[in-house]
């Protein structure tokens, strides 16, 4: 195997960093969250970051989901958008096959890419408050986002299987190109 320049960078003063080439990338170890080049990240990049892992399996389960991930680009989340990101329902819809998602998808077929985006992070936020916050809008506005949302979709997402299954469908038309949120 040739060399690889990245994988023989030395680590920034202070930060352990390794370099793991497994399923087909490279994947950087380190010790620390920050940037190991100590460059400071832009809002656009998009990332992937696992919990710690204290095992090989771990580190390995870790690895596989990111490999999923990594296979359906659309679905890595830009850090400005991270805190809306479900990591669960973007590794499922990446894993679901790519003849059904079409079928996934169909449930946020009616919805425009702000409804979409409402959703959510009406899902992500702890409260009514939070999510107009983060949308930047009034919760008056925000409330009637929702119904609107209600009324296209037909579902009612103050029930939690709905407004999961709005999710999935939302994920799903971001792995088919349809939307960009992330």
């Amino acid at each position: 195997m040739a060399a690889t320049p990245l994988l023989e960078q030395a680590a920034a003063e202070g930060l352990r960093t390794s370099w793991v080439s497994l399923f087909g990338a490279h994947w950087r170890l380190r010790a620390s969250a920050d940037d190991a080049a100590g460059q400071p990240a832009k809002p656009s990049d998009r990332f992937l970051g696992g919990a710690d892992a204290f095992d090989a399996g771990a580190l390995l389960a870790q690895a596989e989901m990111m490999r999923t991930l990594v296979a359906r680009p659309a679905l890595l989340p830009q850090r400005a958008h991270r805190e809306i990101w479900n990591q669960d329902i973007a590794v499922a819809v990446a894993r679901t096959p790519a003849r059904s998602l079409a079928y996934l998808a169909a449930p946020a077929r009616a919805l425009n890419q702000e409804q979409a985006k409402t959703l959510l992070v009406v899902a992500a936020a702890s409260a009514m408050s939070q999510a107009a916050e983060a949308l930047h809008i009034h919760r008056n506005t925000l409330v009637r986002r929702l119904e609107r949302i209600g009324q296209v979709t037909g579902a009612d997402i103050r029930q939690a299987n709905e407004s999961l299954r709005l999710q999935h469908a939302v994920y799903a038309r971001i792995a088919l190109d349809e939307m960009q949120i992330f």
